[in-house]
Parts: C-alpha cells; structure tokens; sequence
C-alpha cells in the first residue's frame, strides 16, 4: 500500500457524502437533548439539503452513500447517485462509500459528513488537487479530534479498522497509521462538525456571515430562534469576504 500507483492518465475527483434521512431519534441526537428532536431533525434535513446544492456547484461529481437503507434518500438530494451504506462501524461505512465510488468511477474519492454543511469549497478543492498531484491520503481535520473529510487516492480498509470511533483521537489514529502503512498525507483546513450545541452556535455565525449559501439551514435556523431567543440571523455586512 505503501507505493502509489503510477498515473498515465488523468483521473477524476468524486465526492462521496455519507449521510442519513432525517428521522426523530436518529439524527442530531446530541442536539435533541437541548433543542427537540422535531428541531434536531429539522435541522439535519436541512444540512443534507443545503450541502447538496453546495457541493453541486463545485466540478466533482457527488455520491451519497445512505442510511437506513429503504429511506426515500434519493428525494432528498435530488439525485440517483445515491446508495445504501454497509457496515457495522463507521470505519467500515466509509471505506464501503469510497470503494463503491471508486469502483464506479475509476478516479480518486473525497468522503465527507453531512454533520458540517458550511465545508469550504476551497478546502475540497485544494484536497483534490493533492490527491491529483500523488498525496495518497488527504485528511480534513476537526475541532473535536475527528476529522470532517478524508480523501484516498486507493481505498485502503486499513486506514478505517481498529480506530476508536467517536473519540478526540479518530485523527492522530488516521496520521499513525499512515505513516505505518507508507502513505504520503496532507492535511487540509481545521474545520468542526455540528454534534452539540456549541458547534451550533459557530455554524450560526457562519450562516449569518453567508445567508445565501444557506437557505434551507437559514429558514429553520430561523424559526428555532424565534421560540428559543437566540439574536436574529441578519446578514452581517462582511459575509461575502468568508472562506468558502
């Protein structure tokens, strides 16, 4: 694994999101705790909704790799490049997204979670180029110690066994084992997923910078802070100037 396999042709970039349907108990369940499952729910249908506008305005093809398996997914996103997830850990659900994408488009696979809707068009950008230019592995790290985006330019289940899902250390774990496996990595922008209430409140501040890039998020942003008194989302006047 450790070598790269040599290019003799261009090879394109996809983009596989792993996400689930918006269901009251399966989604945002963190969150739930303080804002409602209804509001929770609510919210992630609109992260999957704004990302899938987003993500379309990028040259990549875009993937979506689904859970449970018989939700109207496909609806959702607007799309029938959608499919279920397998496995029984996370690790193996993203390792099963990137190989179906892979196998589907002979090219190299940038797997991202839907739980951070606002991702920087920017960042994805400089993750393909890398993976382009030979970096085997390209690694989108998060605040919580996880990490938002993952890019191969070979699925490797290696990379995604014996990780401690859900903990402050999924990143360090991913750098270890590539440097045990020989693979070259590189590291694009810290960024944050939406879990909990305080990652809410920073996705807020981003909304409020970028209200069109956000409509569906806006809308029920909106509403939940009209019943809880959170400040209103007005535009700020710099948000045009953020990263994207």
């Amino acid at each position: 694994m450790g070598r790269r396999r040599p290019t003799t042709r261009h090879r394109s970039v996809a983009i596989v999101v792993l996400a689930k349907h918006p269901m009251p108990g399966r989604v945002k369940t963190r969150l739930a705790v303080t804002i409602g499952a209804p509001a929770a729910t609510a919210l992630y249908g609109a992260f999957v909704r704004d990302l899938a506008h987003r993500l379309g305005r990028t040259r990549h093809a875009v993937w979506w790799a689904f859970t449970p398996p018989a939700a109207p997914f496909s609806r959702l996103v607007g799309t029938r490049r959608c499919f279920p997830q397998q496995g029984p850990d996370l690790g193996a659900r993203i390792h099963h997204a990137i190989r179906v994408v892979a196998r589907r488009t002979d090219g190299f696979v940038i797997a991202l979670g839907a739980d951070a809707p606002h991702v920087s068009r920017r960042e994805i950008a400089r993750a393909a180029g890398a993976l382009a230019r030979g970096t085997d592995v390209v690694l989108g790290p998060a605040a919580d110690g996880g990490y938002y985006l993952i890019g191969v330019r070979v699925p490797c289940r290696a990379l995604f066994t014996g990780i401690a899902w859900g903990t402050s250390g999924v990143a360090a774990a991913t750098r270890r084992r590539c440097r045990v496996l020989g693979l070259s990595c590189l590291e694009v922008a810290r960024d944050f997923d939406v879990d909990g209430i305080e990652e809410l409140m920073a996705l807020v501040r981003v909304v409020r910078r970028r209200p069109r890039e956000f409509p569906e998020t806006r809308a029920v942003l909106s509403r939940l802070t009209r019943r809880v008194g959170w400040p209103r989302l007005e535009a700020s006047p710099s948000w045009g100037c953020a990263r994207r």
